[in-house]
């Protein structure tokens, strides 16, 4: 069978018997050429190619198209990839896997698996709060951060099965400790989603 491919918009057509390739135009007035092929036997032409063809309008709406499928994409990577913890004194995001285990009161506790941990709780008086950041100071990893809207202290000690990370900070004229204990990356990934969500009600 012989076939009849336009090249300039790619429209395809069988030559009937008992007809030739000259009785045959194509609507958009582009020039025909033989092939064996329905589909043809030109190189496929780039995606630049193609992209470059259409008219002003419709690379517009090309380019829109992509933006918002790029936006859709990092909204539901971003805002359904962690599950989201609101109780009555805190609300924080985490990574699936990860299971809240209790809520009582001011203290929240997390676990995933037998050895990952996490925990946050209130302490009512400050000075412990400085007792325990002039007791880690000097023996641990040490950073400043921020932690809804306050400074905060992380301090780390990753060594063989015992990493841990401890976060303390004062809000509202109380103290509260974060602690993860676990796998590094584990305790890490939680304790990022954590820095960026947690809030304090």
């Amino acid at each position: 069978m012989t076939f009849l491919v336009c090249d300039s918009c790619g429209s395809r057509y069988e030559i009937q018997d008992g007809e030739s390739a000259q009785d045959y135009e194509c609507i958009c007035g582009g020039k025909l050429r033989c092939t064996d092929s329905i589909y043809g036997d030109s190189p496929k032409k780039s995606i630049r190619e193609q992209f470059n063809k259409q008219s002003f309008p419709v690379k517009i709406a090309l380019i829109s198209l992509f933006a918002i499928l790029i936006i859709l994409f990092c909204y539901l990577t971003f805002s359904i990839a962690f599950p989201h913890y609101d109780g009555p004194a805190y609300s924080f995001d985490y990574p699936t896997g990860w299971v809240i285990d209790s809520t009582y009161g001011d203290l929240i506790t997390a676990t995933k698996g037998p050895g990952n941990k996490f925990s946050v709780m209130r302490v009512s008086d400050t000075q412990i709060y400085y007792l325990m950041v002039n007791s880690l100071s000097g023996s641990w990893d040490q950073q400043q951060i921020t932690l809804d809207g306050v400074s905060a202290y992380e301090f780390s000690k990753f060594s063989y099965g015992a990493d841990t990370i401890y976060i303390w900070f004062v809000k509202d004229n109380s103290a509260y400790c974060v602690t993860f204990s676990g796998n590094k990356d584990d305790i890490n990934e939680f304790c990022d989603e954590f820095v960026n969500s947690f809030h304090v009600k």
